[in-house]
């Protein structure tokens, strides 16, 4: 099992809870029963291999090893399957990001952002740059799980507003906008960067440059 396969596991078992007087929680409850962790699972390996659009419902029931029809009695479709796998993964990422920022409240205002955007990406964007389907994957992500992503992306957006706020209020910080919007012009950086980037180590690079630029622009 990879860290990837690991990490999806933990946040469907588990969900990420940080003691905080402003961090909303974790989005969703993704307790499953064991069938339905092995599904996701299986879905996972098989559009990491095939690709989303190549991909069946029979596929999926093969490598989790049911029929289809029984495959069929616990999600609708591949799309259904792809977007219950991006909520564990939105999910994970709003874990992470928080876990990170909240770690060391006396570290340095841009090691912090360039440590929590790299832990936001985490074993989840390695898989994708090292499967030969992962910018298909990323691509497909917002027409199949739209709504799934803009909850997701509002969660990371939510996050990030309240740690700038909080920042800004202990003189960190130097707010110039609103945290919403400087949180939300963080992100969309993000979406630059992993659109643009060949390889997985192109992305760290890029996320650590950004960081930097924000976290050095910000500190008061």
């Amino acid at each position: 099992m990879t860290k990837f396969d690991e990490n999806v596991r933990l946040a469907l078992q588990t969900s990420c809870r940080i003691e905080s007087q402003n961090m909303p929680e974790t989005p969703a409850d993704l307790t499953v029963d064991d069938k339905q962790m092995a599904i996701l699972m299986a879905a996972l390996e098989v559009f990491r291999l095939y690709g989303f659009r190549r991909s069946s419902m029979e596929d999926i029931a093969k490598a989790a090893g049911m029929s289809r029809a029984a495959l069929y009695l616990h999600f609708r479709n591949k799309q259904d399957l792809f977007r219950r796998l991006v909520v564990v993964f939105f999910a994970q990422a709003v874990c992470d990001l928080r876990r990170e920022l909240l770690r060391d409240p006396s570290r340095a205002v841009t090691d912090t952002l360039v440590a929590a955007l790299l832990a936001k990406g985490g074993a989840g964007m390695e898989a994708l740059f090292n499967s030969p389907h992962g910018h298909e994957m990323m691509e497909v992500k917002t027409s199949a799980a739209e709504e799934e992503v803009a909850e997701g992306m509002a969660q990371l957006s939510s996050v990030l507003a309240d740690w700038f706020e909080d920042q800004a209020a202990l003189g960190r910080v130097v707010l110039d906008v609103l945290a919403s919007e400087m949180a939300k012009t963080l992100l969309d950086g993000l979406d630059g960067v992993k659109a643009n980037a060949t390889s997985y180590q192109q992305y760290l690079d890029g996320v650590s440059r950004l960081g930097r630029v924000f976290g050095k622009a910000l500190s008061a």
